[in-house]
C-alpha cells in the first residue's frame, strides 16, 4: 500500500469512527432515508389522511409514526389528535401494525453514506474509484472495505465487501447522489 493509500485508509477509518462516535448506525441511516422517501419532513406534509387509516394500513401507520418522530426531533409541537394518537400507540392502546410479509423499502437503496466516502477518497486522495484489469490494485472501494473491517462498530454494515461497495458506488453515481466534493 502506497503512502497516499495509507493516508486514505487512515482518513476513512477516522471518518467511520467519527460517524459511529456521534451515535449513528448504518441502519439508522436507512430508516432516515425511508422517512425522507415518505415525505414526512416536507413542509406541505398532510398527516390527516394517514391518521384516518393508521389502525388498518401499515404504510399509513408507519408514515404517521415517522412524522411524529420527526416533529419531536425538530422540537415542533404536535396537534392534539397526533399527540394523543402517538401516546396511545406508545401505551399499546392503539394497535401497532407489523410490516407486511416481505418487508417494505427501507431506504437502503438510496443510502449513499459509503458511496460518498468512496467519492471523498477519489477526490481528496486521487484514488481510482474502482479497480479493473490493468489498473491500480487498490481503489477507493478497496480502502473503504478495509476501513469498515478496521472499525468494530462498522461491522454492522451487512454489505461491506468490495463488490457490494462498488455496486453501491456505481448506482449512487448513476443516480447523481454526489458531485465533486473537493
Amino acid at each position: 500500500m502506497s503512502d497516499n493509500q495509507q493516508l486514505a485508509l487512515e482518513y476513512a477509518i477516522d471518518y467511520l469512527k467519527a460517524f459511529y462516535g456521534r451515535g449513528n448506525t448504518h441502519k439508522k441511516l436507512d430508516q432516515h432515508y425511508r422517512s425522507q422517501m415518505l415525505g414526512v419532513a416536507d413542509d406541505d406534509f398532510d398527516w390527516r389522511p394517514y391518521l384516518n387509516n393508521a389502525s388498518e394500513d401499515f404504510i399509513c401507520f408507519d408514515t404517521l409514526k415517522r412524522y411524529c418522530a420527526h416533529q419531536i426531533r425538530m422540537g415542533k409541537s404536535l396537534p392534539d389528535k397526533l399527540r394523543y394518537w402517538i401516546a396511545d400507540v406508545m401505551e399499546g392502546i392503539e394497535p401497532t401494525i407489523n410490516e407486511p410479509q416481505g418487508g417494505v423499502e427501507t431506504g437502503a437503496n438510496v443510502n449513499a453514506f459509503l458511496p460518498r466516502l468512496v467519492q471523498i477518497l477519489v477526490d481528496k486522495f486521487d484514488l481510482p474509484a474502482t479497480r479493473g484489469s490493468g489498473s491500480d490494485p487498490i481503489s477507493a472501494c478497496d480502502v473503504v472495505e478495509k476501513a469498515i473491517n478496521s472499525v468494530p462498530e462498522a461491522l454492522e454494515i451487512r454489505k461491506r465487501g468490495f463488490e457490494s461497495i462498488r455496486k453501491s458506488y456505481a448506482r449512487a453515481k448513476r443516480n447523481g447522489a454526489f458531485k465533486k466534493l473537493f
